[in-house]
């Protein structure tokens, strides 16, 4: 039975949100970076001692790092972009991967350290999202799917924040020295990072339609 114009229009949509959801899912790294978790703030106070002092100094330290790395990933991933629009992407994944193992350490020079390559990630993620989203899409479709970047971002601040209630009440001293499910927060862009390239590397594993016709490039299947 001959599929009509309507349902290939149906199913050309469905997969145009499937692959916009895909790369606004990986901005998420932004997000993370952007929040700074301070929701494990009571957590690191019991397991590591800190005064007010330090907490104040050791916090900005931390979620300076994620700030951080939004810049050099911001930058890089300009220049990743010459590599292919995937192969870019998926090394910015590779960054959330690292980034995420490196706080499993959970000490104040690994949190930062992997935060900020939770940054480069979301850096490399929102400069290849606009890449897939102009080079793939008609110019008024491009336009309003490319307004998904901010709202990914948006979206993406709210489970952050919510995987707050995972920890314990603030004024519980022993329950937050002893907690460990602060790792479950820290290690979610690995989680991220590793569905999106899925994705990439099964569902969606051709290059941005203009960027193939710019550089020549003929994609199988």
């Amino acid at each position: 039975m001959e599929i009509g114009i309507s349902d290939k229009l149906r199913v050309n949509m469905s997969y145009t949100c499937s692959y916009v959801t895909c790369f606004a899912l990986s901005v998420w790294h932004t997000a993370w970076a952007v929040a700074g978790n301070s929701q494990t703030t009571a957590v690191f106070e019991a397991k590591f001692g800190w005064t007010t002092d330090d907490t104040i100094m050791y916090n900005t330290i931390i979620s300076s790092g994620g700030i951080f790395g939004l810049v050099i990933g911001s930058f890089l991933g300009g220049s990743l972009l010459k590599l292919g629009r995937r192969k870019a992407f998926l090394i910015g994944q590779a960054f959330a991967l690292l980034g995420a193992a490196i706080c499993m350490a959970g000490t104040v020079p690994y949190l930062s350290i992997g935060r900020l390559f939770v940054g480069v990630a979301g850096g490399i993620s929102s400069v290849t999202y606009s890449k897939f989203i102009m080079e793939n899409m008609p110019e008024k479709l491009a336009d309003k799917f490319s307004l998904c970047l901010n709202v990914s971002i948006c979206i993406g601040l709210i489970p952050c924040f919510l995987m707050g209630e995972l920890l314990p009440d603030p004024s519980d001293y022993q329950g937050n020295k002893d907690d460990e499910l602060w790792r479950v927060i820290f290690a979610f862009p690995a989680l991220i990072a590793v569905i999106v390239s899925v994705l990439v590397l099964l569902v969606f594993k051709h290059e941005p339609i203009s960027y193939c016709i710019m550089n020549d490039l003929e994609e199988e299947g």
